[in-house]
């Protein structure tokens, strides 16, 4: 069964949240009440187009199939600003969407109606059935990225969007944090996979999640003779985690695989 259908039938728990990776750092989430969030997808051959990036593994989901109730996009570039998803889901006018003006501007360029765009700056939060997002710093290279606070139903989650490290992202931690998904490629403006460890430790999510890797060859990046730290590798992540603490909890998830995420205890 396509996970279209799989996440259009699942039944959350109260106290969690479903979630499937979509590859880079594409997200899908469910809530008790049945509100979907998507974040950053890269659904289309844009990369191979453009800049001769070639995918490793087919989509596991489409904008055809799938039109999220709430779409937030952490900055411009084609693989978290995917112009054919994201125009698909603007003919769709289902879909809400959170993300830094310059994507905004872009949505309203692409079709979408205004009254379904929000720009969201550094500091400031939106909210959606029950969802409250909020924007985060971040340290790229287009100058409006940023990261995204997610709060529901009492869990929190961050998505670190793209950035390299900086000392601004560990005032996160005051949010108690149940899971952290962090960028490790260590290439475009991007922490290597040492660097988001770091980070990771000083933030102290009950849940590490690494992302932003697998998805093209390491070799084919554009970038990456520019980049010889680049640590596109999950393992590379957890082994220096572990170093600086073995209880941290990591998890690798698997492309199309639903997982649930649990509030914390307190």
């Amino acid at each position: 069964m396509r996970l279209a259908a799989r996440f259009a039938g699942l039944k959350v728990r109260p106290g969690t949240v479903a979630c499937v990776w979509l590859g880079q750092a594409g997200y899908l989430f469910k809530t008790q009440r049945g509100l979907t969030v998507m974040i950053d997808p890269y659904f289309s051959d844009e990369g191979e187009r453009i800049e001769g990036l070639k995918r490793l593994f087919a989509t596991p989901i489409t904008a055809e199939e799938f039109q999220p109730d709430l779409l937030l996009v952490s900055h411009g570039h084609l693989d978290h600003f995917d112009e054919p998803t994201i125009s698909a889901f603007a003919a769709a006018r289902r879909t809400t969407l959170f993300a830094p003006p310059s994507c905004t501007s872009r949505a309203a360029e692409l079709g979408w109606q205004t009254a379904k765009l929000h720009p969201l700056q550094p500091g400031k939060s939106a909210t959606k059935g029950g969802v409250r997002v909020t924007a985060t710093f971040a340290r790229h290279t287009l100058p409006d990225a940023v990261g995204l606070f997610i709060a529901v139903d009492g869990i929190r989650l961050w998505h670190s969007g793209d950035t390299e490290y900086d000392e601004h992202l560990r005032r996160i931690t005051s949010e108690r944090l149940d899971a952290a998904f962090i960028c490790i490629n260590g290439g475009g403006g991007n922490m290597n996979a040492h660097e988001a460890a770091l980070l990771a430790w000083r933030l102290e999510p009950r849940l590490v999640v690494p992302m932003h890797y697998g998805l093209w060859k390491p070799d084919d990046y554009r970038y990456h003779g520019a980049a010889p730290d680049a640590t596109p590798d999950p393992a590379i992540f957890a082994a220096t985690l572990a170093k600086l603490d073995k209880r941290m909890r990591v998890r690798r998830l698997h492309v199309g695989l639903p997982v649930t995420i649990s509030r914390s205890a307190t």
